[in-house]
């Protein structure tokens, strides 16, 4: 657990835990903060309890939270990844199972038939990000080119 807690603008610093007090029965996940006398009392067991106890108490409760959120977030985002590939999947084994339409390749636009051995060859995933990255700016640049030459007469 983490001895520094940001909560929006806020940040809680814990120094050194109180571990000398007794354990009791109650575990006061249950607490009353009264306005008026500004008294924080336990709802189960009725004892009052101190403010800064409070305060760690839901600091730690927020912090678990939190993580707990971020560990859901990071598994969601993994799922909508699978999912996406799988849904991928999906579109060319329906196009193949079909016999009437086979997928096409986005670039080229050439069709891919089972027999062509999709997945046989391989390439690394950030090279051909990097690749299709470059190839887009070169196509942007040639068409500035293309533009600016367009207006001129030889």
């Amino acid at each position: 657990m983490s001895n520094i807690i940001q909560i929006g603008e806020w940040t809680v610093r814990r120094q050194a835990r109180n571990t000398a007090r007794a354990p009791k029965a109650c575990d006061h996940t249950e607490i009353s903060l009264d306005a008026n006398g500004h008294v924080v009392r336990c709802v189960k067991c009725g004892d009052q309890l101190s403010a800064f106890w409070a305060l760690e108490m839901l600091s730690e409760q927020y912090n678990r939270a939190l993580a707990g959120l971020e560990q859901e977030r990071a598994a969601l985002a993994k799922a909508r990844e699978a999912e996406l590939q799988l849904s991928a999947t999906r579109k060319v084994e329906q196009l193949w199972r079909g016999r009437k339409l086979a997928p096409a390749c986005p670039h080229c636009g050439c069709g891919i038939l089972p027999e062509d051995g999709l997945g046989s060859l391989q390439v690394d995933h950030e090279y051909e990000l990097r690749r299709r990255t470059a190839l887009r700016e070169r196509r942007v640049v040639q068409a500035a080119q293309k533009a600016g030459g367009a207006g001129q007469v030889s």
